[in-house]
């Protein structure tokens, strides 16, 4: 692990200030040496997730016909795709839906507006044996149940590339549906439609022509691939063939919302061993310019550390920790990466620990302001800490919807790019601000190296 800060003020009490340390944790031969491992265990995909059955400009439910629609609200930011899935109710088990990588939101910054219907393709769930469209009797309209067709031989999620089936042509997407992104009234949102444009000689059928039916929407925003399912691979059990079966979206969104959350990175931080009061911030307090905004705003801990090492502070270790285990360069810690850093300290002594949530304009993870206490009298605490960390607004920044307003820190084009906030000072992001738990993101743990 690499350290911007010398550590050597570990072991030197002239390095650390004038007090403090020395006075209450004796000479250099007090001190033991401590691992602290910072794991981003988040272990979400999608950032939203919903289903849409009610036909737009209505509050009618379930498929639409030609004529109808269905119209699906939703906010991202750059970086970020949309996916989604609809049946086609005429087949045993096909579906409309993007690539598996999904469609993306932003080009160069601008959002993707317009009609999409090229983007959107048709595809086979390979859960049933396919029928003819709109009279086999296991078809999604026709079957009395689910599961009621024969299974399917190839029993992959591939496209739909056969021009005919049961001796009648597969219609063209485009002659089925069309599929229009447009702006929302707030703002990184938009509008998507999916519009049913079949007629009555669409579909050529052993029983005569006819129009198709569209089945209500399942979609979700990721910044990853295959948010659904991956082509040439097997439907995955998440819904995906209950909706192709069936016309069912909502539960295949229902499936997915345990997959749904803000899998922020965690970005470079700070620590300091100390024994003085609050020393990189406190709750009510404005910031104190000392670099915590750099911090937690723009994942920069270079001006704090320089500040930390040239100030009056009464700390026995100090550093910064920047560069994930394995890799190879600075970086946030993504989640399955983790930080880790070795320091000293003697009795008496507690870590300040700061790290930014990338995803916030200025929240982070770290210590109450007093510190993380580091001994249990005279022993060592040797435990997962996490219960000691918890997530703070630094009151410096205007707050934005996570991961998706533009001047968060996982979608700003510079840093200090967000507005000032309204109300200064630092305090702890409430359950009624953000409810997703502290150890649902991070793992703390703090260990004696002669424990390791």
């Amino acid at each position: 692990m690499k350290l911007i800060a010398s550590m050597t003020c570990a072991l030197t009490l002239a390095a650390c200030g004038t007090n403090g340390a020395g006075d209450s944790g004796g000479n250099s031969g007090d001190a033991r040496e401590f691992q602290l491992r910072i794991e981003n265990i988040a272990p979400w995909h999608l950032l939203k997730v919903g289903s849409q059955s009610t036909i737009a400009g209505t509050m009618t439910t379930g498929n639409i016909s030609p004529g109808q629609a269905f119209e699906v609200r939703f906010t991202a930011g750059p970086g970020q795709n949309l996916t989604f899935v609809s049946s086609l109710i005429e087949s045993n088990d096909w579906f409309f839906a993007p690539d598996a990588a999904g469609i993306p939101l932003y080009t160069n910054g601008q959002p993707l507006t317009g009609d999409i219907t090229n983007l959107v393709r048709l595809w086979d769930a390979g859960t049933e044996l396919n029928q003819a469209l709109g009279t086999g009797d296991a078809t999604c309209g026709n079957q009395p149940m689910r599961d009621y067709g024969a299974p399917d031989p190839d029993n992959r999620v591939r496209l739909v590339t056969d021009a005919t089936v049961g001796g009648y042509p597969i219609p063209a997407v485009s002659s089925m549906i069309k599929v229009t992104l447009s702006p929302g009234t707030q703002p990184e949102s938009f509008v998507l439609r999916i519009e049913n444009v079949s007629n009555d000689t669409t579909l050529q059928t052993s029983a005569g022509t006819r129009s198709i039916r569209v089945s209500p929407v399942a979609w979700a925003v990721s910044r990853l691939p295959n948010a659904f399912f991956e082509a040439d691979k097997g439907v995955p059990p998440n819904g995906l063939g209950y909706l192709a079966e069936t016309g069912i979206a909502d539960t295949m969104s229902n499936n997915l919302r345990i997959d749904r959350g803000v899998a922020t990175s965690i970005g470079r931080g700070i620590f300091l061993v100390h024994q003085q009061p609050a020393p990189l911030f406190n709750i009510d307090n404005a910031d104190y310019g000392m670099g915590m905004e750099s911090l937690v705003e723009d994942g920069d801990n270079s001006s704090l550390v320089t500040n930390l090492k040239s100030g009056d502070r009464d700390s026995s270790a100090m550093g910064a920790f920047d560069t994930p285990v394995g890799a190879t360069g600075e970086s946030a810690a993504a989640p399955g990466q983790a930080f880790e850093f070795k320091f000293k300290a003697k009795k008496g002594d507690v870590l300040a620990l700061a790290m930014s949530f990338t995803a916030s304009n200025d929240w982070f993870f770290g210590s109450a302001p007093e510190g993380m206490p580091l001994f249990l009298g005279d022993i060592p605490r040797w435990e997962d800490v996490t219960s000691d960390i918890h997530l703070y607004d630094l009151g410096t920044e205007t707050d934005e919807e996570l991961d998706v307003g533009l001047d968060v820190g996982s979608q700003q084009t510079m840093p200090n790019m967000g507005r000032a906030d309204g109300k200064t000072n630092a305090r702890e992001v409430t359950i009624d601000r953000y409810a997703t738990p502290v150890n649902q993101h991070i793992k703390v743990t703090l260990t004696p190296t002669d424990k390791l």
